[in-house]
């Protein structure tokens, strides 16, 4: 189909190991840091394929699902991730009435 862009890959999607660039393989390395560069080019362009970016202030635990960020209102996203371990362990427990 024509006029489809591809974006590449995304930050998640890119390695984030050494074995998963074949162990520092310059072409590879190479390869990967052009994507990147274009990945950015296009970020700055279009702000709103770069996703969060704001760093990570927890993430386990009861943000395990949704991790904390800077900038965020803690009182109230702890309140919320209180409210759904209690919702979701509430879930997990079955019913008397179930056979």
């Amino acid at each position: 189909m024509a006029g489809q862009a591809n974006p590449g890959p995304s930050r998640d999607e890119m390695p984030r190991s050494w074995q998963a660039v074949r162990g520092g393989d310059r072409s590879t390395l190479d390869g990967w840091r052009k994507l990147l560069v274009e990945r950015e080019k296009l970020e700055h362009k279009y702000p709103e394929l770069a996703g969060d970016r704001r760093p990570v202030l927890a993430h386990e635990g009861l943000f395990a699902s949704n991790p904390l960020r800077v900038g965020d209102d803690i009182p109230s996203r702890v309140t919320d991730a209180i409210a759904e371990t209690k919702t979701t362990k509430q879930a997990e427990i079955p019913s008397k009435d179930t056979k």
